[in-house]
């Protein structure tokens, strides 16, 4: 299969590998793979990304915004506060997470976050800590998982 240029690599986990005219600093668009230099070879390997993801709240509207398989948590996080702040001028990082799930519970303007191994367990996570925080009434109203 040809993606971007290079043949896919199921062996090491990672979905291109790297072509002989690529930059080696650079991530494909899905920030699953980084193309690397070789230390003594001087040629280029790839090497699996970690997959941040991070859920944005916004308690002034109620806005939300989220991101995931992204190579870092600051890009994770401008990504899910870009999306957020598209509706609303008071957006926040309510979560961060790296190769899992998070997700968002929301009742009122108070909104808590979680992170799990899966989807089930982030949600249970952040229904927990709103809970914890407003009481009843809780009730997931995002969630991401990376695919790593």
């Amino acid at each position: 299969m040809l993606w971007a240029g290079g043949v896919a690599d199921a062996t090491a986990g990672c979905r291109q590998v790297c072509s002989g005219g690529s930059d080696c600093n650079d991530l494909s668009g899905d920030a699953r793979w980084r193309c690397i230099r070789g230390p003594s070879s001087g040629g280029c390997r790839t090497v699996c990304a970690d997959g941040w993801g991070a859920i944005a709240f916004s308690a002034q509207t109620g806005a939300w915004g989220y991101s995931f398989d992204h190579d870092s948590r600051g890009r994770a996080d401008r990504v899910a506060l870009g999306h957020c702040g598209r509706r609303a001028p008071d957006c926040r990082i309510v979560t961060s997470f790296v190769n899992a799930c998070g997700a968002l519970a929301v009742q009122g303007r108070t909104a808590a976050g979680g992170t799990g191994k899966s989807r089930a367990e982030a949600e249970a996570a952040s229904l927990a800590a709103c809970r914890a925080t407003a009481g009843g009434g809780c009730a997931v109203t995002a969630w991401a998982c990376n695919a790593k």
